[in-house]
């Protein structure tokens, strides 16, 4: 079993005074059978009350309401979690079937035949190296709306497109598939990557890096059937303003301390 730490801020700033401002987070760590949260703690400014639930994946959501006028927001979540491989349930078939954000194209069922299916394990390497090999990792060309179809027709991303054409191939393939966002050690902001599930787990891997199984330095925050059922920041409020966010995101072995 191994411990992680870590703290997880964002701060959103508007350029004029917005308020009613709703919003829902997914910003602690998924209690789930291979993670156990020891201890999380959660603030948000302005100051208001949070209300917790699940939402239908099995995800942590807090919500809550500023009504006042404030031209920033920022959140702050900080833990411990332990992690350890372990049997989870028997998966919904919903993870089996494409999403608007992961619906193959042509070329991606091309991309899906040419793959080494004759396990999972194989499966998960050669996706992995199918995207690695192929996949030019690049801020600005895709946004929170682009398609795996897209992506992997411009073969270029950040993590969120590589885990959708990951869990695009999966599902061509009949395997079931999950998006999962979270941090990671050495990560400078929250990262996406990939679950499917294999006997009587879900087997997580990385194609962003090149990971074909996941190591202990991966907290998990949420999954659902792609990054639409698991965004970590969420809301609207009043008020004419455009918004810029900056994340900081800090992971570490509790030996380190």
């Amino acid at each position: 079993m191994t411990r992680l730490r870590f703290i997880y801020s964002t701060l959103i700033t508007t350029d004029s005074p917005v308020s009613s401002h709703g919003f829902a987070l997914r910003c602690v760590p998924m209690r789930c059978p291979s993670q156990k949260v020891l201890w999380e703690q959660v603030s948000v400014i302005p100051s208001v009350p949070l209300s917790r639930s699940r939402d239908a994946f099995g995800n942590e959501l807090l919500t809550g309401y500023a009504p006042m006028r404030h031209d920033f927001f920022a959140y702050e979540s900080a833990g411990l979690v332990e992690s350890s491989p372990s049997p989870d349930t028997t998966p919904d078939s919903i993870y089996l079937y494409p999403t608007p954000l992961t619906a193959p194209s042509d070329d991606l069922r091309r991309a899906a035949r040419s793959l080494d299916t004759s396990s999972p394990a194989a499966t998960r390497a050669s996706i992995t190296s199918l995207l690695y090999d192929n996949m030019h990792y690049e801020r600005g060309f895709t946004n929170i709306n682009t398609t795996a179809a897209a992506a992997w027709n411009g073969r270029v991303g950040v993590c969120q497109d590589f885990a959708h054409i990951a869990v695009a191939l999966l599902r061509l393939a009949g395997f079931h598939a999950r998006y999962v966002c979270g941090l990671m050690i050495g990560h400078g902001e929250s990262h996406a990557w990939v679950e499917m599930f294999d006997s009587d787990k879900w087997i997580a891997f990385d194609p962003t890096n090149g990971k074909t199984t996941t190591d202990v330095g991966y907290i998990k925050f949420a999954h659902g059937r792609d990054f639409d059922d698991c965004s970590m920041c969420r809301g609207s409020f009043s008020g004419c303003a455009s918004q810029s966010m900056r994340v900081s995101v800090e992971v570490w072995n509790e030996q380190r301390l």
